[in-house]
């Protein structure tokens, strides 16, 4: 039972999540003021990503979480995210 509340609460998160591109033609599936979360695909360049956090004054997290901060449920999948300070 609980393993179906959290995988319909990613699906929602995904689903509800706005993508978007940078000039970079980098993919942000999410961004709050704590962090951003490119993606959950293991299968992309991470060079970019991390130059992106970089230049963003962030720390890239390739095993980073996909919810909100303070999110009362949440998915165990690793996404690339970028916390910043």
């Amino acid at each position: 039972m609980e393993k179906a509340i959290i995988a319909t609460i990613l699906a929602l998160l995904i689903a509800c999540t706005q993508t978007t591109n940078t000039p970079g033609n980098i993919t942000i599936q999410a961004k709050y003021p704590e962090k951003i979360v490119y993606g959950t695909s293991q299968d992309v360049d991470f060079t970019p990503l991390i130059e992106d956090c970089k230049q963003r004054g962030g720390r890239f997290n390739e095993c980073g979480t996909v919810c909100e901060p303070g999110a009362k449920y949440c998915a165990a999948v690793c996404a690339l995210t970028c916390e910043l300070a």
